[in-house]
């Protein structure tokens, strides 16, 4: 089962609930922001966590991102697959024990990446390894900044 969660009727799934729908595996999405209960921390397989408007910071706005955080602090200790995209990477970012702040210019463009030893690619559906140090190329439009240091568990 492949869990999609997404915090902000702003951000849907888009062009992962496609693939998903497409290639067929099992999948749920989860809109906290309605107020749908976060699944049992070991019953996915993959857990994709979407972005929001918010801010890492927001937590009385959005109460739900306090659980969230905690769950995705679970996830990561168990070493349940992750992708955590943008607010959710900051939400990630902060369960590990990170700094998370607001940017004065945010970041915008196109970057450079290179995968760990354990990075994968999609290729047809299918996960394929790829070898480490590998570039690639990553779209960033943010405006927090982080981490400034977590865990060891954020790199693996």
């Amino acid at each position: 089962m492949i869990t999609l969660i997404q915090n902000d009727p702003r951000v849907p799934a888009g062009r992962y609930g496609e693939l998903l729908r497409r290639w067929g595996p099992t999948h749920r999405l989860v809109r906290l922001h309605a107020g749908d209960p976060l699944p049992e921390a070991g019953k996915s397989q993959l857990v994709i966590v979407l972005g929001g408007y918010m801010g890492v910071a927001e937590h009385e706005a959005y109460p739900f991102l306090t659980p969230l955080r905690r769950y995705l602090e679970q996830l990561a200790e168990g070493q349940v697959p992750l992708l955590a995209i943008c607010l959710g990477g900051q939400l990630l970012a902060a369960a590990a024990g990170a700094e998370v702040r607001s940017g004065c210019r945010g970041e915008r463009g196109v970057h450079r990446v290179e995968l760990t030893a354990g990075g994968r690619l999609v290729r047809d559906g299918k996960l394929v390894p790829r070898e480490k140090g590998s570039p690639g190329r990553s779209g960033r439009w943010r405006r927090s900044r982080g981490p400034s240091s977590a865990r060891g568990w954020l790199c693996r």
